[in-house]
C-alpha cells in the first residue's frame, strides 16, 4: 500500500470511528470513498460491503440491525424450521417479500 493510499485510510477510519462513535469498524478493502470497502458492526457482529462514503453519509449504521438486509432462501428456511419446529418446510426459492413461496 502506498504512503499516499495508507494516509488516506487512517483519515478515513478516524473520521468513521468519531462519525459512528466506534461502532462500525473498517475491516478491509480501502481503496476510495467510492469503491465498496468492508465493514464491521462490533455490537452484533454482522459483516456487510459497502462504499465508504455511504457509511459515512448515513450515519444509520448497521444495515442487519437498521432492518435493511435482503434475505436469502437459505434465510428463510431456517427461519420457518425455527418458527415451526421442522413442521414446515420451505421447497420453493425465495425471491423477495411480495412473491408467493412454496
Amino acid at each position: 500500500m502506498s504512503k499516499l493510499n495508507n494516509n488516506l485510510t487512517t483519515k478515513f477510519e478516524k473520521e468513521l470511528a468519531k462519525v459512528h462513535e466506534g461502532r462500525i469498524v473498517m475491516v478491509g478493502g480501502y481503496r476510495t470513498r467510492k469503491e465498496p470497502a468492508t465493514f464491521k458492526h462490533s455490537n452484533c457482529g454482522y459483516i456487510w460491503e459497502a462504499r465508504p462514503q455511504d457509511v459515512l453519509k448515513a450515519k444509520v449504521g448497521c444495515p442487519k440491525c437498521a432492518g435493511n438486509i435482503k434475505l436469502t432462501t437459505e434465510d428463510i428456511r431456517r427461519k420457518v424450521t425455527e418458527l415451526t419446529d421442522g413442521t414446515f418446510v420451505v421447497t420453493g426459492e425465495y425471491k423477495g417479500s411480495r412473491e408467493p413461496i412454496e
